[in-house]
């Protein structure tokens, strides 16, 4: 097989687990969290993205064996974990706050 095809083999195999995991986990994860601050986006992101990863190795990728797929779903959710982190702290830092008023100013 040629170097090339391992190349874009592993580069197939990256953008489907951003498009089938971490895009809806993300997406999933800022929306249901809006009110609760970073930390509870994070924390949805993070389990859609478990659950999404357990789906996808088991269904998509078809691994069958229990010791393979909890290796390779540690791999993957430590992965994703990281991007998220980005992902929540973005769109955190980017969300509009309300204004708040000083302190013994009226009006």
């Amino acid at each position: 097989m040629p170097p090339v095809m391992i190349l874009l083999g592993a580069l197939f195999g990256c953008v489907t687990f951003h498009v089938v995991v971490q895009i809806p986990a993300g997406l999933l994860g800022s929306w249901l969290g809006r009110r609760g601050g970073v930390l509870v986006s994070y924390a949805v992101a993070v389990a859609a993205a478990a659950a999404l990863t357990l789906v996808f190795l088991w269904g998509v990728v078809g691994v069958a064996d229990a010791a393979e797929l909890t290796a390779l779903w540690l791999d993957y959710m430590a992965r994703a974990a990281v991007a998220l982190a980005g992902y929540v702290g973005l769109t955190s830092a980017l969300r509009p706050r309300p204004a708040r008023p000083f302190p013994g100013v009226e009006g």
